[in-house]
């Protein structure tokens, strides 16, 4: 194993087993039972799906801007899927035949394809593969915990079986059959970065100017997974730079004394960055720019998003009535809503200021907020004309812990109480006018 593969292995295996964790150590992952993302041990309900949003924008635009430096190296280097199917290659052979046809083109016809039925072995391990990588998929979506013990009780639900077998069959589906046919055609990193940019940074070049060395063995095109012919420019389309060329083309000419004639190559050379702005056309410097400031843009509302999250908030309406009582009194209420962020159980107990504490009533003293739940409540008041004040007001609700009456949250809503009608209510001669 040459000293490029043994580093490009670590790095795999690294990036493959945090995938595998992400997931179970509540780093990132989606509980759909109970209805919501779990971000660095960060319960995030549904209803703030716009900071899992803006998460995903800042991780697709990171990566945009990867792709400008490093090309399609992330695929090679640490995306999980050119691992395993590269494991699948040397299990069962690769899908296109390498030493046939004209530079490495597909050929359905390979031999180990018609070899699977007669590798049971291989084929088991690749089943066994599959279904570790269901398992792993499933956990992203259910949490693992709830995953194994229903597993290990031997009743579990349908709906967990079939989640598994999905994601079974589908990464059976990929190392059987498709392999590295999604890298080339539907990576969604492939894509975005050739949407983006026509040239990326780092990418595998082939000397030219000893292309009278090259002997023509083919050895770089028959290693190349992906069926490339390094030596072509429009390489840099699909090529995962994985290296692999680069290690065979050494080999072949180290017998006769010369270098390799592939290397990789960063492509602006010893070019300041000030040169590579100057030389760059408009079209690329648009999109950079427009990278950048979107980047700069989604960090920031990421940041402040998660710094601003509270996990029990409070909002409410504005005036939502406001009647004259046959009693001589005006009544009126305003909609409440409660919302428990955190995965317990919370009881809370609402203050208002901004009306006589006497007229108002929350329907209650204490309230019990399961984890995750949103509370509809009611306030509702009743006002004499000797207690208020006619104009505008603003009406102030907190939310304490009932048992230590700690401030959870805190909100407010403006009102008006009409000149005309707070003049058209008797006169009690009790109580205190609201400021």
């Amino acid at each position: 194993m040459s000293r490029l593969l043994l580093l490009r292995r670590t790095t795999q295996l690294i990036a493959l087993a945090i995938v595998a964790l992400l997931p179970l150590l509540d780093v990132f992952r989606l509980d759909l039972p109970g209805g919501q993302v779990i971000v660095l041990g960060n319960h995030l309900w549904l209803r703030e799906f716009l900071l899992v949003i803006l998460g995903w924008v800042w991780l697709v635009v990171g990566l945009g801007i990867l792709a400008a430096f490093v090309g399609r190296g992330f695929c090679g280097w640490i995306c999980p899927q050119t691992l395993v199917c590269e494991m699948a290659n040397a299990v069962l052979g690769p899908l296109r035949d390498l030493t046939r046809g004209k530079q490495g083109e597909v050929d359905l016809e390979l031999a180990a394809q018609k070899r699977l039925l007669h590798s049971p072995g291989a084929i088991a391990l690749l089943l066994v593969t599959a279904l570790v990588g269901g398992l792993i998929v499933t956990s992203y979506f259910v949490p693992w915990t709830m995953m194994l013990e229903a597993l290990d009780s031997g009743r579990p639900s349908t709906s967990l079986l079939k989640a598994i077998a999905v994601g079974t069959v589908l990464i059976a589906g990929d190392l059987l059959i498709l392999r590295h046919t999604i890298c080339r055609f539907f990576c969604p990193y492939g894509w975005w970065q050739r949407l983006f940019w026509r040239r990326p940074a780092l990418a595998i070049r082939f000397n030219r100017s000893r292309s009278v060395d090259c002997t023509n063995c083919g050895a770089c095109w028959q290693v190349c997974f992906m069926g490339l012919d390094p030596r072509k420019k429009e390489l840099e389309k699909a090529c995962v730079n994985c290296g692999k060329c680069i290690t065979a083309c050494q080999r072949q000419l180290s017998p006769a004394g010369k270098p390799g004639l592939l290397s990789f190559d960063l492509g602006w050379g010893s070019r300041s960055l000030l040169e590579i702005v100057h030389g760059a056309s408009p079209t690329g410097l648009a999109r950079a720019a427009a990278l950048v400031v979107l980047l700069a843009a989604v960090t920031t509302g990421l940041v402040w998003g998660i710094a601003a999250r509270q996990p029990v908030y409070a909002t409410m309406s504005g005036l939502t009535r406001l009647d004259r009582d046959p009693d001589g009194s005006l009544r009126g209420s305003f909609v409440v809503w409660v919302y428990n962020n955190t995965e317990k159980e919370q009881t809370i107990r609402l203050s208002a200021e901004g009306l006589p504490r006497e007229s108002v009533d929350f329907g209650g003293t204490q309230f019990r907020l399961e984890a995750g739940q949103v509370d509809r409540m009611t306030l509702s008041f009743a006002v004499t004309r000797d207690s208020v004040v006619p104009g505008p007001h603003r009406l102030y609700v907190s939310v304490q812990n009932a048992a230590d009456e700690r401030l959870l949250s805190r909100t407010s809503a403006p009102f008006v109480f009409p000149p005309s009608m707070i003049s058209s209510l008797p006169t009690t001669g009790t109580g205190t006018a609201a400021q």
